[in-house]
């Protein structure tokens, strides 16, 4: 079975749903991954997004992004009923994973207590998924700044409980991170099950390597795959190395043109996974 590639609809800015969708099916992307939590905010409730769906013919990919756990025990409660009932609205769609991103602490650094009720944080709501038959699926984020990112990121690789965890590899956070992706994935390559892809130009990080940036300073750093510093050749290689049979989802989070930028990654990716270089956007 050959990888299947999708789309995230991160990056589509305030475009509606059916934008996203429609040009999904049109550049012949598998499917398209979801953010239900973003979607209710929109049109106030996941009735409409199946409205869409539907009318549009739309492929979904089988994950969703939920996003970070809230450790407070209020948000926390909040966090569980929201993983159960986004696994159940993809797993009716025929899908199987959710999606959870890096929590910060109050100063960015955890204190001792952040992280011990981040480690709770993280049981239940792998608890909660898997009840629905869903695994959980933790993704790299930058945060504050690509210092304090990468120490959230190697705190969480051993705080999750990885007999019940997943990683969702996200290549462009890795690099703000100061990871380098293809070492990365080589060390963890038994975990991975799903794969965001992210390309980063690097004339910004040669320009101010480190500091604090804001998250609109970081998504304009992205640009299309191909034309930045990952080598998605060498992550590709890794993974069919082990055998992975995941999808590769493109996502931006910022472009002045969406579909171009869309069309010239799926473009990308198609000559990577069939081991040619692609063309240039």
């Amino acid at each position: 079975m050959r990888n299947k590639l999708g789309l995230h609809m991160c990056g589509w800015g305030d475009r509606p749903l059916p934008e996203v969708l429609v040009a999904a099916r049109e550049l012949g992307y598998d499917g398209v991954e979801l953010a239900p939590a973003w979607l209710e905010k929109l049109y106030g409730g996941l009735d409409e997004i199946d409205r869409f769906l539907a009318r549009e013919a739309a492929p979904l990919a089988p994950v969703v992004f939920v996003g970070g756990p809230r450790i407070d025990d209020k948000g926390l409660a909040v966090s569980v009923a929201q993983t159960g009932r986004y696994a159940r609205w993809v797993k009716k769609h025929g899908g199987h994973g959710v999606i959870y991103s890096t929590v910060q602490g109050r100063a960015g650094l955890r204190t001792r207590q952040e992280r011990e009720r981040l480690r709770r944080a993280w049981d239940a709501v792998a608890r909660a998924a898997t009840a629905e038959g869903c695994t959980p699926l933790y993704h790299n984020h930058y945060v504050v700044s690509h210092e304090v990112s990468r120490v959230l990121l190697d705190e969480d690789m051993e705080l999750l409980d990885w007999s019940t965890w997943q990683l969702c590899v996200d290549t462009g956070h890795l690099l703000l991170a100061l990871h380098d992706p293809v070492s990365f994935i080589e060390e963890w390559s038994d975990k991975v099950a799903w794969m965001h892809c992210k390309d980063v130009g690097t004339s910004p990080f040669e320009e101010q390597p480190s500091g604090h940036r804001s998250m609109g300073d970081i998504a304009a750093c992205f640009t299309s795959l191909g034309s930045g510093a990952v080598d998605f050749g060498g992550v590709v290689a890794v993974l069919d190395r082990v055998g992975y049979r995941g999808w590769f989802v493109v996502e931006q989070d910022s472009s002045p043109d969406p579909r171009a930028t869309s069309e010239a990654s799926l473009r990308h990716m198609r000559g990577v996974l069939q081991g040619g270089a692609a063309g240039a956007p």
